[in-house]
Order: structure tokens, then sequence, then C-alpha cells
């Protein structure tokens, strides 16, 4: 028998983390998983054309902050951990500190003026009401 390091451990804990995510799937190709256009707030968010406007004005949204958004808006009501957020919307590995997620959710909140929408979560991640 061969000991198992932290690595084989952290190895098999990203492989559960994609299993569990990639069922949800679609958010880094762009498909959203039941909606096809949504009204929230004043904004409306046309999910196949990936565009979002406010009173009939586009704001404009990177990829990034778009997939963001998708996911969050599946979530709602629920907090979504930051290394979650990378993996399902980005498809990137959680691996250690990272302040990229905390970026996008700023212009996120600043473009789409939610700013009590978009909440931090303390040490867990965000969540949207």
């Amino acid at each position: 028998d061969r000991s198992r390091g932290l690595g084989d451990v952290y190895k098999r804990q990203i492989y559960y983390r994609r299993l569990r995510f990639s069922a949800k799937g679609g958010y880094r190709m762009g498909m959203h998983s039941t909606y096809t256009a949504t009204h929230y707030k004043d904004l409306n968010i046309d999910w196949q054309a990936r565009a979002v406007t406010r009173h009939g004005e586009d704001i404009p949204l990177t990829p990034q902050e778009f997939a963001l958004l998708q996911v969050l808006f599946d979530h709602r009501g629920q907090a979504v951990s930051r290394g979650d957020l990378l993996h399902t919307a980005w498809g990137y590995p959680c691996i250690g500190i990272t302040r990229t997620v905390d970026v996008h959710i700023q212009h996120l909140r600043r473009k789409l003026g939610l700013k009590q929408e978009i909440q931090t979560i303390y040490r867990v991640g965000y969540t949207l009401s």
C-alpha cells in the first residue's frame, strides 16, 4: 500500500467537485439551464444572446461577467463559494486564494446596479437575492 498524500486528497476533491458541477453544465458554453430571457429588477437578460439591457440600453458585460451572472442567477438565494464560481462559470480549478472572482463581482455590481442584491457571504462566497 502506498500512503496517500495531501495531493491525492486534493485531486479527489477537485474530481468530485467537477463531477458535481458538470451535471449542471452549460455555463462555459453560454447555455442557460431553463430560461431564454429573464426580467430581473430593471434588467432584461437574454441568456441565448448573452445580452443585458436596462430601459432599452445595452449594458456591456465581458464573457466572464456574464458567466458569473448566470451561475448566481441559477443559484439565487444560495451561497456560492468563490471556488465553485471559478470552476462552474469559467472552468478554472480552485487553487489557493484568488481575488479574480471578487474583482469580477465588483464589476457586475457596478455595471448592473446590483450592489444590494449581490451579497458577500463572509468566508463563503456570494449570493444573489
